[in-house]
């Protein structure tokens, strides 16, 4: 939907000169002009009326959309009537939301919160359509519907398909618009809904509405999409016409479970501990072998080295492994508290788990003496003396 804004904003202007013209009409002539009224009483009355007829940045904005919503329904016209004037609603009210579940085309229920303006006569309708949660404490659009419902418009909110309380599979953006399709054609046959439905959305719940708008819906008046992919509709769910297997829900699953979980967690584990087990076992049996003084004393320090890192790498891979699973199971609990928790525990595990790759120097260095007599050696005296000029007297000839 496009509108001209300036022939809105004219309307609006016009909408309150009008009243304003109306209510001098209504109240006579002003007192100033009796001939009873002195200057001073006179200075007083007309910056009474100036304070009276100047507008607060609020009231302003609500003449603005009036302006907006009659020369909408004049020249641009409804389906299905007009809407009401806005209501002045309290902005301290408890906003409770109707909760009900709406069928697609292939059966599948979206579970969704609405909030209707009045049980008498139809309205807009604000929608946003979200995989993040519709709940109040969930990222999304929600506190905003007192402030539509204030200006005349209802507002619905449902969770996307295999996410929150509705039904099916969440596949990164496979049935947005399909799905956007029959929510819409839903609301628009409601009794509170006068058939003209707006978007609202940023990140991905803006980036469905391009998809919802390529279906085309009869009853989709226009879309606000905020903070995008670059290219919607071709980045997502395929690049330049290639799968994105990074998009793909079964990529996804064996990217936890194959390759965090079980690859790069409790098979590595599982190793390490093993052989570190037999490196024990190998320190216990020096006593019965016959061998060099030197060379069992450097045996002991190599395997006091791998049982440090064994240790180590148990400790620092198994709560990563651990954390991963638990927040990508699908019976994770909708409490925030909890949620925010296991985000925080995954952060600090993540940081534990990259010491993997800088851990083992200084595992060697602390636990071996011969390692560190090595790195003295390497660094001082050869890399060391290899930066030193060498000194030539004046009268010699450097051979």
């Amino acid at each position: 939907m496009f509108v001209d804004w300036s022939n809105a904003y004219r309307q609006a202007k016009k909408l309150h000169k009008q009243e304003q013209f109306s209510k001098q009409t209504m109240s006579g002539k002003p007192e100033a002009q009796s001939s009873d009224v002195t200057p001073e009483e006179q200075s007083t009355t007309n910056k009474n009326a100036q304070q009276k007829n100047s507008l607060t940045l609020e009231q302003l904005l609500a003449e603005f959309i009036n302006g907006l919503k009659q020369y909408d329904n004049t020249n641009l016209g409804t389906s299905k009537g007009t809407s009401n004037s806005p209501l002045t609603t309290d902005e301290n009210e408890n906003v409770i939301f109707e909760t009900t579940r709406v069928r697609l085309r292939d059966g599948v229920e979206l579970a969704v919160d609405y909030l209707v303006v009045s049980n008498i006569g139809r309205f807009p309708v604000i929608l946003e359509l979200t995989p993040y949660g519709r709940g109040p404490d969930r990222f999304n659009y929600r506190y905003e519907a007192s402030y539509w419902r204030k200006y005349g418009y209802a507002f619905v909110i449902a969770d996307c398909r295999g996410t929150g309380d509705s039904d099916g599979e969440m596949v990164f953006f496979s049935r947005e618009g399909q799905d956007g399709y029959d929510l819409i054609e839903w609301i628009a046959n409601q009794p509170w809904s006068n058939g003209r439905i707006g978007m609202r959305g940023s990140s991905y719940t803006g980036t469905n509405q391009w998809f919802i708008a390529r279906e085309q819906p009869p009853h989709l008046s226009c879309i606000t999409p905020s903070a995008t992919m670059g290219r919607p509709m071709q980045d997502v769910p395929y690049f330049d016409g290639a799968f994105a297997v990074g998009t793909n829900a079964a990529f996804f699953r064996y990217h936890v479970y194959v390759y965090i979980i079980s690859l790069a967690g409790a098979i590595p584990v599982t190793i390490t501990v093993l052989f570190g087990s037999l490196a024990y076992r190998n320190v216990q049996q020096l006593a019965y072998r016959t061998v060099p003084l030197v060379r069992r004393e450097l045996d002991k320090q190599l395997t006091t080295m791998v049982l440090v890192q064994v240790v180590h790498n148990f400790f620092i891979t198994i709560p990563y492994t651990i954390v991963t699973a638990i927040i990508n199971s699908p019976i994770l609990p909708n409490d925030p508290i909890i949620v925010a928790e296991l985000q925080f525990a995954n952060i600090i595990t993540i940081y534990l788990y990259y010491l993997n790759y800088v851990s083992p120097f200084y595992i060697y260095l602390g636990a071996s003496e011969r390692f560190r007599h090595q790195l003295i050696y390497v660094l001082f005296e050869i890399h060391l003396k290899r930066w030193r000029r060498r000194k030539v007297n004046v009268d010699q000839v450097s051979p």
